[in-house]
């Protein structure tokens, strides 16, 4: 419980509202995203939410591991509010991100720091 405490936890509740952060870890695998979306559900408490997702540390992952985070992220749609991803200057995630959010009928607003998404998000609110 520990790692997923330390990788999906809020940052901040703004207008009662929470951010929640979500840190993809590098070679992430099935059990783990599930672990870490079912943690996700759970400190939302059932309601809508901010997310945002460093993938700073993430590795590309592999097809299994995309389905179920395309899945994961699917069945969460009406609850996310806004889908902010963390991806500081890696060129080729910001690539696979426009495909992987076309594909999914999502937009991701990508930022280089997390401190730039939650400031975009208090922006919005």
């Amino acid at each position: 419980m520990n790692e997923i405490s330390e990788n999906v936890y809020i940052l901040d509740t703004l207008k009662d509202v929470n951010i929640i952060i979500y840190k993809e870890q590098s070679n992430a695998t099935v059990n783990q995203i599930n672990e870490f979306f079912d943690y996700m559900i759970q400190i939302s408490s059932g309601k809508k939410f901010h997310v945002i997702v460093d993938l700073t540390q993430s590795t590309l992952p592999n097809a299994q591991v995309r389905n179920v985070i395309r899945t994961r992220f699917s069945l969460l749609q009406k609850s996310i509010l806004s889908h902010n991803v963390v991806i500081g200057n890696n060129y080729m995630i910001k690539v696979a991100l426009k495909f992987v959010g076309a594909s999914m009928g999502m937009k991701f607003n990508n930022y280089k720091s997390i401190t730039l998404a939650k400031q975009a998000i208090e922006d919005e609110v």
